[in-house]
């Protein structure tokens, strides 16, 4: 006998047998090693020593421990013959504990499929893949791929069954946590909500494995307590369901350091309970009742912070699994940053559909409900009424005790609005000290009659601000479907008729509209009169707006302001009377003559050598939609000697929207030419949001509205700060109008804004003092005045 030396390619350390010269181990390859092969080579291995009999068949036992993999020998009577050590290993049993019984599996069914497996090889079959349930010595089940082949004598008759065992549990799990993933993933991306996306991977996780509810737990900063804010279960469990009503019925409070969710909420990572009979919290009762035996709960977090706790429950046991935890950790981080991006959008959604002050829907959004209102009431042959509402002695408030006030007072009455309503009614703010009531499906007009009255009693009622006592009234018009009006335009423009009718008749009370409420319609037949001839009066006249750097001491621009001096002490501001023009289309002309005296002004002012700035000129929808505005800037510019460079128009987010095409079109050309392009009144829209980056634009001006609300309650200072860095990433210019307190222009300096105008830098200049301003080169002094 020779000393023989077999080693694995995978391991060092060699065994140390004898074998006889002749024998098959020193027929191939060095003498006296012997190296053996993984698992798809061992046949080969094993089919070459069977074509030796004899004492070369003792080798196989010799191989066989050496194998990296679980191998063992059945015989023809299924009673195992050779268990090597990876065997031991992977079962839990020793060779001395299984030799000559039969190989323990869990189920009867798999007992049966291993029988009928064995005899399969029995028969001469090679089985070269299967996938086998089996027991461990601990009683805990795992996965396993096997492979079997007969064994032959001489003669070719079968005499045994060796088979090789791979653990698949690793690799199925990680291919339930991979389809788990994938299953999260796209519900997040389906689903309509926060708390819809919650329930659908509570359902993904419990449908991928044996867990069988889960909840999830947020915060109650009021409370300081964990309630459980979503809740799933698998159908027809009413074990399960007396869970989930004590879960929701729950507090968890700061104390209860031992209870899941706050153990996750501690310590910002995943926890896992195999045992919750040792579980202490308020829901052990329950849990016990429920028989749940373990429970795995996982934070939600983003950036840092925890959000909330997802749990998850089942009735087996079940020991730590690493991956899982893992996988868990790294789906709550998703989850997170899933809400966290819902919540925004909601804000965001909320904020330019909300008035920023009153937190009342706007305009727009009011527009919309009182179409869909009107469609439905066209349908189902029910009543509309629309209630026009405008304060009484509110601009007496505002400009004797200031905008604060004034916004105090506007919020107030807000609040005393929504009361008087009921449910299901709309309440908005149409603009400044006015608002706007739906009320659907009413009985008489009596009823609507009650709730303007109701609204008139509320809104006389005191008001108390810093030591002050206030009296304010309103006077509210009614205009109802399908009587005074058919469409919403209508109804609106008649309620605000008969709203002035209950002002002309002494004030805080209500009327109903008339077919004879003419004298408001006579008037605004004088007024469109009185306009089509202030041109040709020279009525029109520009004051300028100073616009500065971040810093507020360079001036960079001046905006051209509109003004109509319609008496000698009669100076009408454009909100007065372009609706108007925009409505008859003097707006055209108006916004022409607008362009052309701007220009003409930067150009004197550039001839007396004062400091070349941008002027702005405001573009009224009607001119941009309907007059030839890149036509006429190209002939101001050519006739007035102004470098294009120097013009900034300045154009609303909604007239671009309008008709975004055209309006990139027309951008382009206007780019083309040299001329700067700013887009106004950012963020009173939605849908520009998305398609921003398709114009070109030069210059993003945030809504005075949102400036003004920066240090109010509400989301005022957000939407500033996201328009900002919105601007920022798309390479513009962002400018802050009506800037008024050194607050708001210390929030601006701080979020990057590059340039600010409002009264806290400069009233409104007339040609004159704008020249001035600019051959000093310096800001003057802060002054108050109008814009």
């Amino acid at each position: 006998m020779q000393p023989v030396k077999i080693r694995r390619p995978d391991d060092p350390s060699a065994r140390h047998l004898r074998s006889r010269p002749d024998s098959p181990a020193h027929r191939d390859g060095p003498k006296n090693e012997i190296i053996v092969g993984h698992e798809s080579n061992l046949p080969s291995f094993t089919d070459a020593l069977l074509l030796h009999p004899g004492d070369d068949g003792k080798w196989l036992g010799i191989l066989l421990d050496c194998a990296p993999m679980a191998v063992v020998v059945e015989d023809q009577h299924g009673r195992i013959r050779i268990w090597n050590p990876e065997a031991e290993k992977l079962f839990g049993w020793r060779a001395a504990e299984v030799v000559g019984h039969a190989l323990p599996f869990g189920p009867d069914a798999d007992r049966i499929g291993a029988e009928r497996r064995l005899q399969r090889v029995l028969d001469g079959e090679r089985i070269e893949q299967a996938e086998l349930e089996c027991v461990r010595s601990d009683a805990s089940r795992f996965s396993a791929e096997v492979r079997a082949i007969p064994l032959t004598d001489r003669d070719g008759r079968v005499f045994a069954v060796l088979s090789i065992y791979v653990d698949s549990t690793p690799r199925k799990r990680a291919e339930r946590h991979m389809i788990l993933q994938g299953v999260v993933t796209r519900s997040l991306a389906e689903s309509d909500s926060a708390g819809d996306a919650v329930i659908r991977v509570i359902q993904a996780f419990c449908g991928l494995s044996d867990w069988i509810c889960g909840m999830h737990w947020v915060a109650d900063p009021g409370e300081g307590t964990l309630r459980c804010q979503e809740w799933w279960h698998t159908p027809g469990d009413s074990a399960l369901e007396r869970f989930g009503a004590v879960a929701q019925a729950a507090r968890i409070g700061s104390q209860e350091t031992t209870a899941l969710a706050r153990k996750v909420f501690a310590r910002a990572m995943p926890v896992w309970a195999a045992d919750l009979e040792q579980e202490a919290s308020v829901l052990a009762a329950a849990v016990r009742d429920a028989g749940l035996r373990t429970a795995l709960a996982f934070p939600v977090c983003v950036d840092g912070e925890t959000l909330g706790a997802i749990e998850l429950y089942s009735r087996n046991p079940r020991q730590p699994d690493q991956d899982l935890l893992r996988v868990a950790g790294q789906l709550g981080a998703l989850i997170g940053q899933h809400i966290a991006r819902r919540e925004t959008e909601r804000r965001l959604q909320f904020v330019v559909s909300h008035d920023p002050l009153t937190s009342l829907p706007n305009r727009t959004i009011f527009g919309q409900r009182l179409g869909q209102a009107l469609a439905q009431a066209a349908r189902y042959d029910h009543k509309v009424a629309v209630l026009f509402i405008d304060l009484d002695r509110f601009k007496v408030v505002n400009d004797t005790m200031g905008h604060e006030a004034g916004d105090r007072l506007l919020r107030e009455v807000a609040d005393r609005l929504r009361d008087s309503l009921r449910e299901g009614d709309t309440v908005g703010r149409h603009g400044g000290d006015e608002f706007v009531v739906l009320i659907e499906q009413y009985e008489s007009a009596m009823q609507v009659a009650g709730v303007a009255q109701k609204i008139i009693d509320q809104a006389g009622e005191p008001y108390f601000f810093d030591g002050h006592e206030f009296h304010i009234s309103a006077s509210i018009g009614i205009a109802t479907y399908p009587n005074d009006g058919q469409d919403a335009d209508a109804l609106l423009k008649h309620a605000d008729i008969a709203m002035y009718r209950a002002k002309e008749a002494g004030k805080n009370q209500y009327q109903f509209y008339s077919p004879h409420m003419n004298r408001l319609s006579l008037e605004r037949l004088d007024l469109e009169a009185s306009l089509r001839h202030a041109l040709e009066r020279g009525e029109l006249l520009l004051v300028y707006q100073p616009m500065f750097d971040m810093d507020g001491r360079d001036v960079v621009g001046m905006e051209a302001l509109l003004r109509w001096r319609r008496a000698e002490d009669n100076i009408v501001a454009p909100a007065d009377f372009m609706p108007l023009a925009e409505e008859t289309g003097l707006a055209v002309h108006i916004g022409e003559w607008v362009l052309r005296t701007a220009c003409a002004q930067a150009r004197m002012w550039q001839d007396r050598g004062a400091k070349p700035v941008r002027v702005a000129v405001n573009v009224s929808p009607r001119h941009f939609a309907h007059g030839n505005l890149v036509g006429c800037v190209e002939d101001v510019l050519r006739a007035t000697r102004l470098q294009p460079g120097t013009l900034q128009l300045e154009i609303t987010e909604a007239t671009i929207m309008q008709s975004a095409e055209r309006a990139v079109r027309a951008l382009r050309m206007l780019k083309e030419q040299g001329v700067r392009v700013a887009v106004d009144d950012f963020g009173t829209g939605f849908s520009s949001l998305a398609h921003l980056q398709r114009f070109p634009l030069d210059a993003v001006k945030v809504d005075r509205s949102f400036i003004a609300s920066i240090a109010q309650p509400g989301n005022g200072a957000a939407v500033a700060r996201a328009v900002i860095a919105m601007a920022h990433s798309f390479g513009l210019r962002a400018v802050a109008e009506g800037v008024e307190t050194e607050e708001q222009a210390r929030f601006l300096r701080i979020q990057g804004c590059d340039e600010m105008q409002g009264f806290l830098f400069s009233q409104a200049l007339s040609p004159e003092q704008a020249a001035e301003m600019l051959e000093r080169d310096a800001p003057p002094a802060q002054a108050a005045g109008g814009e």
